[in-house]
């Protein structure tokens, strides 16, 4: 989609990077191309609502999808993600975070990397349908109401 050009990359943002890297160079390559790319340590310093007011800064009102990968997850927390690594987001930080995210031109969302036979007990299926349910609520604040 980035080399098609449907992707504007000068408003998008990889957020919640955090684990090992084999090399520095994939962020650096990040950085090229125009990502802004926020860690999770640079999330946690920073705090959910700082952070959704930089992305908001940087979207403006451009039509925006939202791609929540299941990952960024605490594995401890929500286990059914494909790529497990410790010291992941929590789920009160990332709705705090989609959250703040209201007023943005919201036209669409998806999730991925939902692993369901490593959630025994279904605590990421309740947390990610949580998550789907607020990229939603965002892409409907953004309806205009017929009886206006």
């Amino acid at each position: 989609a980035m080399e098609d050009g449907c992707v504007d990359i000068e408003r998008s943002t990889h957020i919640g990077i955090h684990g090992s890297m084999g090399s520095a160079d994939l962020m650096k390559e990040d950085q090229e191309k125009g990502w802004l790319t926020i860690t999770l340590d640079d999330f946690v310093e920073q705090g959910p609502l700082e952070v959704a007011k930089v992305v908001k800064a940087r979207i403006g009102d451009a039509p925006t999808i939202i791609s929540f990968d299941v990952d960024v997850l605490e594995p401890g927390e929500c286990p059914g993600i494909g790529f497990p690594e410790p010291g992941g987001m929590r789920c009160r930080e990332l709705f705090t975070f989609l959250r703040a995210l209201k007023g943005i031109n919201v036209i669409g969302g998806e999730v991925c990397e939902f692993t369901p036979e490593y959630d025994s007990n279904e605590v990421t299926a309740h947390a990610i349908a949580q998550g789907a349910y607020e990229i939603m609520c965002l892409c409907l604040d953004n309806v205009e109401d017929p009886s206006e």
